[in-house]
């Protein structure tokens, strides 16, 4: 770009900025204004008020799913925490020697030397937990150090999310200075990918119960075979229905079943299929062209692959209106089927 190019787009810039200062109208929010106020939001006189206004509504959103999300967090992960410390509890005791067991052999030693006449001294013999006990308690405490770092790890999101919603609340002198402190605080969660984090904590925790669910199965498999079959069953069925709800996620746009599992996955998807479409091209693979194009809805970002699927499906307006016409109680509409809620018109008449 030429020096005489960029002097021409900034200068297009402070048009624009100029023209946002002086000739945005102001937006009648409705009678019962009180001093700029109108159901929470500031009454728009200026660009920055738009933005600002417009602003609130994203972080004020964001900051409540994040927070609904870490306490959710927490309270999961202090209930998990409690129910896998009554299971180390017992557990713990395979890696210590039986009281009663070395009570026992005492008692038979001294019963020997009785019997025998003879007076040798008593040494008692060195304690080695099997590798089935060490594999168990392993497991156990992996999955309460996972659990345990999951809980302070949403106790420092918390945080995180409580100093960011105070610093947009603060805000500044003017409009205009306090959006760009919110603009300024906003791109820092955005560069340094502070939704994601939040997102990905529960990983740890779905971490931590597959690995108490194995160090489980082996210790109920070695006490009974029908106990432990019964374990591996159970968290069989709980794998198998977190597996097939990512998997639709993944695969069916619409499906609900989302989590950052299925997110990551997708992008997995997408780096993968972008890097076979590459190599096919290097090595001249025929046939496979024409494969890629039809598969390019799918090599899109998790969220522009909504917006597309949803610019690609013209039938979404008719259940719009079947919405409409079940939902919204108008006798006078009601019962004519030849109204139309989205466009208002009795296409009959």
């Amino acid at each position: 770009m030429s020096q005489r190019e960029r002097k021409a787009q900034m200068n297009r810039g402070q048009e624009d900025i100029s023209y946002l200062q002086s000739n945005l109208p102001n937006i009648v929010m409705g009678e019962g204004i009180q001093g700029g106020q109108f159901g929470g939001m500031a009454k728009e006189s200026t660009g920055w008020d738009v933005y600002n206004n417009e602003a609130k509504k994203v972080d004020t959103e964001l900051v409540n799913d994040w927070r609904d999300s870490l306490n959710s967090l927490l309270l999961f992960a202090a209930i998990f925490a409690a129910v896998l410390t009554a299971f180390i509890t017992e557990s713990k005791k395979m890696l210590e020697q039986d009281p009663t067991e070395v009570l026992v052999d005492v008692m038979v030693f001294v019963t020997n030397n009785l019997a025998n006449g003879t007076h040798t001294p008593y040494s008692r013999p060195e304690f080695l937990p099997n590798s089935t006990a060490i594999i168990i308690n392993s497991l156990f405490f992996a999955s309460l150090s996972a659990s345990l770092i999951a809980a302070l790890a949403s106790v420092v999101a918390l945080q995180w999310v409580a100093d960011y919603d105070a610093a947009i609340t603060r805000g500044g002198s003017s409009p205009e200075d306090r959006a760009k402190r919110r603009q300024f605080r906003y791109a820092g969660v955005v560069s340094w990918n502070m939704s994601e984090i939040i997102a990905a904590l529960p990983l740890l925790l779905y971490c931590s119960v597959i690995i108490f669910f194995a160090g489980l199965m082996i210790w109920m498999w070695t006490l009974n075979h029908v106990v432990g079959l019964v374990v591996i069953i159970g968290a069989s069925l709980a794998i198998l229905f977190y597996g097939i709800s990512t998997f639709l996620s993944v695969i069916f746009v619409s499906a609900p079943f989302r989590t950052p599992l299925s997110r990551w996955m997708y992008s997995s998807t997408q780096f993968l299929l972008i890097l076979a479409h590459r190599l096919s091209l290097l090595l001249h693979i025929p046939f496979t062209q024409t494969w890629f194009v039809s598969q390019s809805p799918m090599a899109t970002a998790p969220r522009r692959r909504e917006d597309l699927e949803v610019e690609c499906r013209s039938e979404l307006k008719t259940r719009m209106s079947g919405f409409c016409s079940s939902q919204v109680s108008y006798p006078s509409w009601k019962t004519s089927t030849s109204y139309h809620p989205l466009s208002g018109k009795h296409l009959g008449s």
